[in-house]
């Protein structure tokens, strides 16, 4: 008798053992594949890999766009996005924008630049009509866990890389994944166990052991 209770779409093939749907894993098919992190996917350079529950996506990088999906996700093709033309970049109005593959970057021009010339050239960056300054680093209003800072008039951000196996992450707010107080029980199948920071399904709801406690999101 298959008695084995296979989640995610599983199906039990024999006693004790489960055919798990492609993207999950497990005996139980209780843990997802991490399609991005093994190199399992077909994102292009120019794309990044966002892995989901059961499955992935490919989004593109700043400074290009889907050709197929105005929201840049399940881009099959991304192309360079002319930020100089559009006015979405963040040089000084003293200074020249110049786009490139993928980004773009802020110049003074001179007198022998086709006899045209800036005065007072500044390669500061602009911020939501603030100026700040060359190599100075900020934190954007209402966002405390990113950090940008202006190279030459461009504008970079990154948020933080959170390596739960840092000891310094454990307890930052801007990891919460990497608080390992306690394990997560499945709702159902009390001998599987999730650590903090891990996904999985169940009915309908993406649930992620977070600080020791499940965050339910409806589907």
């Amino acid at each position: 008798v298959c008695s084995q209770k296979c989640l995610n779409g599983g199906e039990c093939v024999k006693p004790g053992e489960c055919l798990c749907r492609r993207g999950y894993r497990g005996d139980s098919c209780e843990h997802d594949v991490d399609e991005c992190k093994m190199n399992l996917h077909e994102c292009q350079p120019s794309a990044v890999c966002v892995n989901m529950l059961g499955w992935y996506y490919c989004r593109c990088k700043p400074g290009y766009k889907s050709t197929m999906h105005p929201d840049n996700t399940l881009a099959s093709t991304c192309q360079d996005f002319d930020e100089c033309s559009n006015g979405s970049h963040t040089c000084h109005p003293t200074a020249k924008c110049v786009n490139t593959d993928g980004g773009f970057h802020c110049t003074c021009l001179h007198k022998s630049d086709n006899n045209e010339e800036f005065l007072d050239c500044k390669l500061s960056c602009m911020l939501e009509g603030e100026e700040i300054e060359n190599g100075i680093e900020i934190t954007p209003k209402g966002e405390p866990c990113k950090r940008c800072t202006c190279l030459n008039g461009v504008l970079s951000c990154v948020e933080p890389q959170c390596d739960c196996s840092e000891q310094s992450n454990k307890h930052n707010k801007c990891c919460p994944q990497c608080d390992s107080k306690a394990d997560c029980k499945h709702q159902e199948l009390t001998h599987v166990k999730f650590h903090s920071g891990e996904r999985w399904i169940y009915q309908c709801q993406t649930c992620e052991c977070l600080v020791s406690v499940y965050l339910h999101y409806k589907c």
